[in-house]
C-alpha cells in the first residue's frame, strides 16, 4: 500500500476511535432475547413460511439470479413479488431493487435533472441525501417537518426550475417520528411537485395491511413515488419503488442502480412474497409492536 494511503488510514481511523464513533461488525443473535438492534420488527427473517418458501424455490432453481433484469436476470418471482408490491401499496406498478439504498439513490439521481430541483427533509435518510446529490438538480435543504418553509420556498422559487421534487421518509429512521405527510401532498399538489415518500420504516408498522403509514392515513394514491424495503419488517433483502407504470418504465430505462446490479436470487423473492402475506394479517402484531 501507497505510504500517503496508509498514513491518512492509520490516522483517520485512530481519530474516529478516538471519538467513541469506530462501528463494530456483527453480534451473536443467536441468544433468545429481545434484539433492540434489529429492524426484524415483525420477526419475519425466522418465520417457517418464509423459509420454506426459500427453501422451495432454491430446490427448484438454484441461487443466483445471473444477469442484470434487463439481461434476464429478472423471473416470474421478480414479478409476482413486483405485481405484488403494487397491490399493496395502491399503485399501477412497483420494481424490484437488490437493496433498499440503491433503491433510493439511484431512483432519485435518475428522476431529476440539472433545471429540475430537490427538496429534501433535513433528517432524510442517508440514501435519499445521497441519491439528491448524485442527481444534476438544484438541492435544497429544508429543516425537519418545517411545511411553513417548504411552502415560503416553493412560493418563491417554483417558478424558476422544471420539474420539482420533495423527499420525505413516512417515519424517520434515526427520530422515529412522522413527517407531515397531509400538508406535504396538499403543497405538492398546489406547485406541481412530485412527493417522493420513503417508507422504510413504517411498512409493517402502520396500515390495516401493513403497508405504510400513507395506507394508515388514505394518502396512497395522493404521492408521485413511494420507496420501501423488503429487508426491515419483510425480513429478506432489497428495495422496491412504487407509482404509476409511466414512472416505472423510466426507471427500468434508465435508472443506473437497476440496470448495472445484477437481479436479487429468485429464492430472495420468493421469501418476500411469503412475508408480505403474513404481514397483512399481523394487525395484532403491529398493535403490540
Amino acid at each position: 500500500m501507497a505510504d500517503s494511503w496508509s498514513s491518512f488510514l492509520t490516522e483517520s481511523n485512530a481519530q474516529f476511535d478516538a471519538a467513541g464513533l469506530s462501528r463494530r461488525r456483527g453480534g451473536d443473535r443467536s441468544v433468545s432475547a429481545v434484539d433492540f438492534g434489529s429492524n426484524d420488527y415483525l420477526g419475519l427473517r425466522n418465520h417457517k413460511m418464509v423459509l420454506q418458501a426459500v427453501e422451495e424455490t432454491l430446490a427448484n432453481g438454484g441461487w443466483g439470479s445471473g444477469a442484470s433484469p434487463v439481461l434476464g436476470g429478472h423471473g416470474s418471482r421478480h414479478a409476482d413479488l413486483e405485481d405484488r408490491l403494487a397491490a399493496l401499496c395502491g399503485s399501477e406498478s412497483a420494481l424490484v431493487f437488490t437493496s433498499g439504498f440503491a433503491c433510493n439513490a439511484g431512483t432519485l439521481a435518475c428522476l431529476a435533472g440539472e433545471h429540475d430541483a430537490v427538496y429534501s427533509d433535513q433528517l432524510n435518510h442517508a440514501s435519499l441525501i445521497d441519491g439528491c446529490r448524485l442527481s444534476r438538480a438544484r438541492k435544497m435543504v429544508y429543516p425537519h417537518g418545517d411545511v411553513d418553509y417548504l411552502r415560503n420556498s416553493l412560493q418563491s422559487q417554483r417558478h424558476g426550475f422544471g420539474k420539482v421534487l420533495v423527499v420525505t421518509e413516512s417515519i424517520f429512521s434515526m427520530d422515529g417520528d412522522a413527517g407531515p405527510l397531509r400538508e406535504l401532498v396538499e403543497l405538492a399538489q398546489q406547485y406541481d411537485c412530485g412527493l417522493v415518500v420513503d417508507e422504510a420504516h413504517a411498512t409493517g408498522v402502520y396500515g390495516q395491511r401493513g403497508s405504510g403509514l400513507l395506507e394508515e392515513m388514505d394518502l396512497d394514491r395522493s404521492v408521485f413515488l413511494k420507496l420501501g424495503t423488503l429487508c426491515k419488517a419483510l425480513g429478506g433483502v432489497g428495495g422496491y419503488a412504487c407509482g404509476p407504470q409511466d414512472l416505472v418504465q423510466f426507471l427500468v430505462d434508465r435508472c443506473r442502480s437497476y440496470l448495472f446490479s445484477t437481479a436479487p436470487p429468485a429464492a430472495s423473492m420468493a421469501g418476500s412474497l411469503a412475508a408480505i402475506e403474513l404481514m397483512q394479517g399481523m394487525a395484532e402484531q403491529r398493535r403490540t409492536l
